[in-house]
């Protein structure tokens, strides 16, 4: 009786293995990439919060590579994280108009504000904005002959911090939007994707301070 019954039904426990078992395989290559990329995301945060604390501070990003070091998980490379600032002259002028210090989040797509080892920018800012380029010192690279620029002291910078994280995995990539969030600028070429910010999947921190 129970030969002939597993005769009867190994037919339909097949087709129930077929249809399901993708499905389960699926969901577990999910929620594994899903536990990477929240700590990926808890670690981008911690770090924008506590360089955004430095700067404040310190008005530079002296300390910003330790803070990394110290935060990073192992499955995240350096050359994968980089930083950008847009710095207001004060909070009256960052609330007067959109985005309100929300800045845009894109990964960094020239090298011209990028620092000697290309990982971090300071974005170029005009009008009300402060203009001035990467250093570890930064208020010795404000460009503008207006005195009351000559330092960073009590003017309002909006850290972000972006990761491109790499999934395990073409297939587990595409569980993820086809592993990308992101879209390369207007008028991007295919030769240059990295170059123009398109098909990364970024997790970001933001910190918003007044420096010291």
């Amino acid at each position: 009786m129970k030969i002939g019954f597993l005769k009867k039904n190994i037919g339909s426990v097949v087709i129930e293995a077929t249809l399901t078992l993708p499905i389960m395989v699926m969901m577990i290559f999910f929620i594994l990439e899903m536990v990477k990329v929240n700590n990926a995301k808890s670690a981008i945060e911690a770090i924008s919060n506590q360089a955004t604390f430095s700067f404040i501070a310190n008005r530079n990003t002296n300390e910003f590579e330790e803070i990394i070091t110290k935060h990073l998980p192992g499955f995240i490379q350096r050359e994968d994280v980089k930083w950008y600032f847009a710095v207001y002259k004060d909070l009256d002028t960052m609330c007067a108009e959109a985005p309100y210090g929300l800045e845009e989040i894109y990964w960094p797509p020239t090298e011209e504000y990028l620092d000697s080892d290309g990982s971090n920018t300071f974005n170029a800012k005009k009008g009300d904005l402060i203009e001035f380029s990467k250093k570890e010192k930064p208020e010795e690279a404000i460009n503008v002959s207006d005195p009351n620029y000559s330092t960073l002291s009590g003017k309002v910078f909006v850290l972000t911090l972006v990761c491109n994280f790499r999934f395990s995995s073409a297939f587990v990539a595409k569980i993820f939007h086809g592993g990308s969030n992101t879209k390369a600028k207007e008028g991007a070429t295919q030769s240059s994707p990295d170059s123009e910010g398109g098909g990364k999947f970024l997790l970001w921190g933001r910190g918003i301070g007044i420096c010291n």
